[in-house]
C-alpha cells in the first residue's frame, strides 16, 4: 500500500513548475498521503518513517528513477515538463506521469507498478509490450484431460492427440512434453497456456511438423496457509512424471519418433534433470528460463548418445543474471555438437515490443516461453531469429 510520494526536487524547479502542481499536493494530503521534495532518497525515505515499497517515486530521468527503483520505491517519471528537444526524453522503459494529476493515479496503482533493472536500457524507438498478441485458450478445446497413478501419487495431465485432426500415425510421430512453471498449475485450463504447448496443438503449427503428440503433466501445487506455493516440480517427481510419459506411450500412441521435453521457468529445470536421469528416452531437452545446466560431464553424454539441447534465455531476465549464471557456461554449449543456445538481446512478443509482464513483479524478460508459442515469428511474419525462417515448428520438422 502506498503511504508517501517522494519528488525529485528538479520538478519543482521554477520553469518547470506545472498550474497543477499545487492542486495535485493538496489532493494526494487529502488522501493521507505523505509527500517529500527532496534530492535525497534516503533522507526523505527517514524523515516520512516509511518503507521504500511503500512510496511512489516522481523523478524526471534515469539516474534518479533507477535509484529508486533499485532501492524498491515505485519509479514514475514526470513528463509535463519535458521540452520537445530538450536533453531528457520520455524513457519507454517506465510509466509516466504526464500531467500532476496523474501523479494521483500513479499512486492508487502503486502497488502495480514496479521497476526492473533493464527499464532504462530501453532505447528511444522501442517500445514497451505488456501482453502477448495472441488468443490464449484458442485451443483449449482440442486438449483431453486424464489421470495417471503411479506408486501412490496421482497426477493430472492434458494430451493432444494428432490422429483425431487427420494426421497418420506411422509409429514415428514425435511427442512433445510440455513442463509448467510454479504455480501454473493452479490456475486450471490456463496451465495449458502457460507451459507454451496450446498453440502446438494448432492446425497450422501441427501441419509444418507433420503431426505431433502433445502431452503436459501438471504437478500437484497448493497454496500453504502462508500463502507460499508447495508441491512444484523437484526431484520427487521424476519417477512418476517418467512413469506418466512412458505409458501414455505405450497406452495412447502407436509408437512414437523424436521424443521432446520442453520446460517453462521451474519446468525448465525440471526437464534438465528429467533429461539428466532417464536420457536415454529423450531425444530433445528444451529449457526455457532457466540457467540450471548440469555440470560438463553430463552434458559430454549429450554428445556420446546424440541428444539435443535447444538452450533458451533471455540476456535480462529478471530472475537470473546472464553474467554470473550463464555467460560462464557458454563455451561448453558452444562446444557442444548438438546445442541450439538461443538467447536474445530483448525478449519480445508478438507485436514486437518488449515484453513486460507483472506477477507479483515484472518478469516480462524471464517469459521467454510466450516468444517459443508464437513460434519465434511475429506477427507480421518476421523471424524472431534468422536461423529459424519457419519457428520453432520447421526446426522440430527438419529433426524429424
Amino acid at each position: 500500500m502506498i503511504k508517501a510520494v517522494i519528488f525529485n526536487e528538479k520538478i519543482f524547479q521554477e520553469e518547470n513548475i506545472c498550474p497543477d502542481t499545487d492542486s495535485m499536493l493538496e489532493a494526494l494530503n487529502e488522501k493521507g498521503l505523505k509527500t517529500k521534495i527532496t534530492s535525497n532518497i534516503d533522507i526523505a525515505l527517514k524523515e516520512l518513517d516509511v518503507l521504500p515499497e511503500e512510496c511512489l517515486y516522481i523523478g524526471d530521468g534515469t539516474p534518479d528513477l533507477k535509484n529508486a527503483g533499485e532501492a524498491g520505491m515505485h519509479p514514475v517519471q514526470a513528463t509535463w515538463h519535458l521540452k520537445e528537444g530538450g536533453s531528457q526524453e520520455p524513457l519507454p522503459g517506465f510509466r509516466h506521469a504526464e500531467n500532476p494529476m496523474d501523479v494521483l493515479v500513479c499512486a492508487e496503482e502503486g502497488d502495480s507498478i514496479f521497476y526492473a533493472s533493464w527499464y532504462p536500457e530501453v532505447e528511444k524507438g522501442d517500445f514497451i509490450s505488456k501482453n502477448p498478441t495472441y488468443e490464449c485458450g484458442h485451443y483449449f478445446h482440442l486438449f483431453h484431460e486424464g489421470k495417471f497413478e503411479y506408486d501412490g501419487v496421482t497426477l493430472k495431465y492434458y494430451w493432444y492427440d494428432p490422429r483425431e485432426h487427420g494426421f497418420k500415425d506411422n509409429g514415428k510421430l514425435p511427442i512433445l512434453n510440455f513442463l509448467h512453471g510454479t504455480s501454473n498449475s493452479l490456475v486450471g485450463d490456463l496451465c495449458i497456456n502457460y507451459t507454451g504447448a496450446e498453440f502446438y496443438a494448432s492446425e497450422s503449427y501441427q501441419k509444418t511438423m507433420g503431426g505431433a503428440y502433445i502431452l503436459i503433466p501438471v504437478a500437484n501445487e497448493y497454496e500453504d496457509e502462508n500463502g507460499y506455493i508447495r508441491g512444484y516440480w523437484s526431484k520427487e517427481y521424476l519417477e512418476s512424471v517418467h512413469a506418466l510419459i512412458m505409458n501414455f506411450i505405450a497406452e495412447k500412441t502407436d509408437g512414437v519418433g523424436l521424443r521432446f521435453i520442453f520446460g517453462n521457468s521451474s519446468g525448465a529445470t525440471f526437464v534438465l534433470r528429467l533429461m539428466d536421469t532417464y536420457m536415454d528416452d529423450f531425444d530433445v531437452v528444451v529449457p526455457v528460463g532457466s540457467a540450471a545446466l548440469p555440470d560438463d560431464s553430463i552434458l559430454d553424454q549429450y554428445d556420446e548418445k546424440g541428444k539435443t539441447l535447444f538452450f533458451a534465455m533471455g540476456r535480462r531476465d529478471e530472475f537470473h543474471s546472464f553474467d554470473e549464471e550463464v555467460k560462464p557456461r557458454l563455451p561448453k554449449l558452444e562446444q557442444m555438437k548438438n546445442c541450439i543456445i538461443f538467447i536474445p538481446e530483448w525478449v519480445r512478443n508478438g507485436d514486437g515490443g518488449i515484453a513486460s509482464i507483472i506477477g507479483g513483479v515484472e518478469m516480462g524478460q524471464h517469459c521467454l516461453m510466450n516468444p517459443i508459442q508464437c513460434n519465434l515469428i511475429l506477427d507480421d511474419g518476421t523471424p524472431m531469429d534468422e536461423r529459424f525462417p519457419e519457428g520453432i515448428t520447421g526446426w522440430i520438422a527438419g529433426l524429424i
